[in-house]
């Protein structure tokens, strides 16, 4: 019997829903299998509803913008500890990748960029950053590896790594710390999730309202299950998070902040636009107004335009073009609230 040499996982080219990998990633993968596609997207319209601006007190330059999604029935993920001990080996360490590579897994692990073509700061920088290995070659001795070779752009991309760029990388971060984890995540083709309006409603109010929901109750393959989510400590949750960004951006027009917000706006966008996508599907299945749904795609539009704008900003420094984003990002945000509180009377006369 011949030795296996090569093993790609599955990894859709369909644009995932956010840039950050610990959903992105994950969505793509599950997004792969024709059998539970449209499961994946019907969870993601019904229980991913929320965000989140997190912020460090001392350092509010560094604050981020993502989206919250504590809990995903068609991953089944762990993480292992890495100490001293069991990465002093190269050897052992491509071992490793490769093993969970042939059981399933997507490996996540950080790298230093500094010996990583094709991504920036490649013999440039030392940075170290996220990445996922989804497939290996042996004979061609190359790991499949997929990221954002930009960091401030958002779109993932496809990259060959040699066994020889991987251990420098891999143990250029590595060698200064004293444990790390790696997490692992393999898709469950075999769950299912049925669509739940009165979940929707419940995310959407929590969404509108800034609050954080105790507990769901989810039903995975017929039976009912509770999640705890996950309460992270944070600066703003849901619709505050928006205002959030807003008032940051004030900061910077006023000069008491500098700081690059384009990622947190291109967030923005694409949080809109899963809801846009969201309505849309309720539109479909005649639980709102076919208008609710056309107005917030056209909301979505605009937030990607407010992202484009801050962009031209980056490049001129024209100082009126925050304040412009400012009242636009206001004034959207009034809109938003007024349709989704006209799309949770439809659910209630409807779900």
């Amino acid at each position: 019997m011949n030795a296996i040499t090569q093993k790609i996982l599955p990894l859709s080219d369909e644009r995932p829903i956010t840039y950050d990998l610990r959903l992105a990633i994950p969505h793509m993968a599950a997004l792969s299998h024709d059998e539970i596609k449209d499961n994946v997207w019907q969870w993601l319209y019904s229980f991913s509803t929320q965000t989140i601006c997190r912020r460090k007190q001392k350092h509010i330059r560094y604050n981020y913008f993502q989206f919250y999604v504590p809990f995903f029935p068609f991953i089944k993920r762990h993480r292992d500890l890495h100490g001293r001990k069991n990465w002093s080996d190269p050897e052992k360490k491509l071992q490793y990748v490769i093993d969970k590579i042939d059981d399933g897994y997507y490996v996540h692990l950080e790298m230093d960029r500094f010996y990583m073509p094709g991504f920036q700061g490649f013999n440039e920088t030392h940075f170290i950053h996220t990445e996922c290995i989804y497939g290996y070659d042996l004979d061609k001795k190359v790991l499949y590896v997929t990221g954002f070779t930009e960091l401030m752009g958002a779109n993932l991309q496809k990259r060959k790594l040699e066994f020889d760029d991987f251990r420098k990388a891999y143990f250029s971060f590595a060698q200064k710390k004293l444990c790390h984890w790696i997490t692992n995540q393999r898709v469950r083709r075999n769950v299912r999730v049925d669509f739940d309006v009165g979940l929707m409603k419940k995310q959407l109010s929590c969404y509108i309202n800034s609050t954080r929901p105790s507990l769901y109750v989810i039903s995975i393959n017929g039976k009912k299950r509770i999640k705890l989510p996950f309460e992270p400590r944070t600066s703003a949750f849901g619709i505050n998070a928006n205002k959030f960004v807003a008032d940051l951006i004030l900061k910077e027009y006023e000069g008491s902040l500098h700081s690059n917000h384009s990622l947190r706006l291109h967030a923005l966008y694409e949080f809109q636009n899963l809801m846009a996508k969201r309505l849309a599907y309720l539109a479909l299945i005649n639980f709102v107004d076919k208008n609710y749904a056309d107005d917030y795609a056209t909301i979505a539009t605009k937030y990607l335009s407010l992202r484009n704008l801050y962009l031209k900003y980056d490049i001129t420094k024209k100082r009126e073009v925050l304040i412009s984003i400012y009242r636009k990002l206001k004034s959207l945000q009034d809109e938003e609230e007024i349709i989704l509180h006209k799309v949770i009377v439809c659910l209630n006369e409807n779900g």
